[in-house]
């Protein structure tokens, strides 16, 4: 009892036995976190997530808020003295915002939604709302360029199908290469063929031969960022029938770049 003893297998120790007082204290080491440091390491990384967070009590007083609150909602947070949710930031109170807290506070319901920015006009925010032990955590950040592109995305699909009511005006998506990606109905009635026997081809390869290098070098100035090109043409249906064109070519931008160009057509009498 008064010192370790040694178990050694051929000279060399293999074991210690020491007694249990010892190998209690030998457990309890200072790397072992308290629960104030592990609140503080756990405010420490949510000042880095890339959304805003707070943390309040059931009295809607904020005990955190990270470094995005400020800049998603204009208005600066100091936590010294635990100050009130809505007196702090006083936008929130009679919004969506207060419905989504008072829910969650009320029956612990975690509540998530897009709603509109009621800090900036014009802007969007995803809303998380949900309990943390005794603490209710408001999560926030920015859909704006989300909700832009959405919104977009189904201006686009109205345009396209107001053009194929429309009947004269077609459209067609081409790749880097000048292949068809893509082509809305009124392209294939003219032309007499379906759309999958149009993906894949080239677009020129619709022209008539004398029109073919105008097409294709339009094409490619536009690819290579030439301003938006209008020319005339004439296109050869399948049925041979000779149909006379206005292509409006225009460059069409992706995330990563040029991805292709689309053309529209116009009809004209021969």
């Amino acid at each position: 009892m008064s010192g370790p003893v040694h178990i050694t297998n051929h000279g060399r120790t293999t074991h210690v036995l020491v007694n249990a007082d010892a190998f209690d204290a030998m457990k309890v080491t200072d790397s072992t976190p308290s629960a104030a440091e592990d609140s503080a390491a756990a405010m420490a990384l949510a000042d880095w997530v890339e959304e805003a967070v707070i943390l309040c009590g059931t009295d809607l007083r904020i005990h955190f808020a990270n470094r995005h609150v400020a800049a998603l909602t204009g208005r600066r947070v100091a936590l010294a003295d635990t100050p009130a949710l809505f007196d702090t930031i006083p936008e929130m109170r009679n919004s969506l915002f207060e419905t989504h807290l008072r829910r969650t506070l009320a029956g612990g319901e975690a509540t998530s939604a897009d709603l509109p920015s009621p800090f900036f006009p014009d802007a969007w925010l995803r809303l998380h709302t949900l309990r943390v032990g005794p603490q209710l955590a408001v999560m926030f950040r920015d859909i704006t360029s989300e909700v832009m592109r959405d919104r977009l995305a189904d201006t686009k699909a109205a345009i396209l199908d107001a053009m194929t009511a429309h009947g004269g005006v077609d459209y067609a998506r081409l790749s880097v290469r000048g292949t068809i990606d893509k082509v809305n109905q009124g392209f294939c009635t003219h032309v007499g063929l379906a759309e999958e026997r149009l993906i894949g081809h080239p677009l020129s390869n619709l022209l008539t031969l004398r029109d073919r290098p105008l097409l294709r070098d339009a094409l490619e100035d536009v690819l290579r960022g030439t301003p938006d090109l209008r020319l005339s043409c004439t296109m050869v249906a399948n049925d041979g029938a000779k149909l006379a064109v206005r292509i409006a070519l225009v460059r069409l931008h992706g995330s990563y770049g040029c991805e292709g160009a689309v053309a529209l057509f116009t009809h004209d009498a021969l």
